[in-house]
């Protein structure tokens, strides 16, 4: 999901309080570890970063966190709590979409950035019902099938999410995080085999995806 710029006084606070965060952080990162520790946990944070970004960005662009019906203030305080979820804000970026949410609550995409929010919290039962939420509200889309997927194999469904996630690797081959949950999928069903497959697969995508490479690691350490 990428955020548009829009004339007036929010985006500035916003784009200032981005500013001010980013000085702060560097400063207290320089002082405390000094120059060369500072790039490499920088390295480390952009490339963790990557993975966190996409999965809001992968629903779409800005006009669509509204659809026709959505008001200004809505695609705002959508495109709000994503900045505050990449700047790792994730209590107000909780707060700002269930504002969203109460002026639009049949958007299925505020739904599923709230979801996103919430695991990222730790908050499983609440992400669950946001997750279920926006699926009730959108199910065909390689996002909710995506959400589907998450949501069988959380309650131990592997064969259900296997099925949900091939779908929606079909409709979108080279998606990252539906590759990683359908290796995921296998995994608990044991079929290691494609896992295996699927984690080579997305560091051919994506050679900087640490999850995969981890998920590599393990496997050949173990085997």
């Amino acid at each position: 999901m990428e955020t548009q710029p829009e004339p007036g006084m929010g985006n500035s606070l916003m784009n200032q309080q981005i500013r001010e965060f980013l000085q702060k952080e560097w400063t207290r990162l320089v002082e405390t570890h000094g120059l060369q520790a500072f790039m490499q946990q920088m390295v480390e944070t952009l490339q963790s970063l990557e993975s966190r970004i996409s999965a809001l960005e992968k629903s779409g662009a800005s006009e669509s966190a509204g659809g026709s019906g959505a008001t200004h203030q809505v695609i705002q305080l959508n495109d709000y709590a994503v900045q505050l979820f990449h700047m790792n804000q994730l209590d107000q970026a909780e707060q700002i979409l269930h504002e969203a949410i109460s002026h639009h609550p049949e958007n299925a995409l505020i739904w599923n950035n709230l979801a996103v929010v919430q695991t990222h919290l730790g908050k499983q039962d609440d992400a669950l019902k946001s997750f279920s939420r926006a699926i009730s509200l959108d199910n065909q889309s390689v996002e909710m099938l995506n959400n589907q997927g998450v949501l069988a194999l959380l309650e131990q469904q592997p064969e259900k999410s296997i099925q949900i996630l091939e779908q929606a690797q079909r409709m979108d081959p080279q998606r990252i995080d539906v590759l990683l949950n359908l290796a995921s999928a296998y995994e608990a069903a044991n079929q290691p085999d494609k896992s295996l497959s699927l984690w080579q697969t997305v560091l051919l995508l994506d050679p900087g995806q640490l999850d995969a490479r981890q998920k590599l690691r393990e496997y050949y350490q173990y085997d």
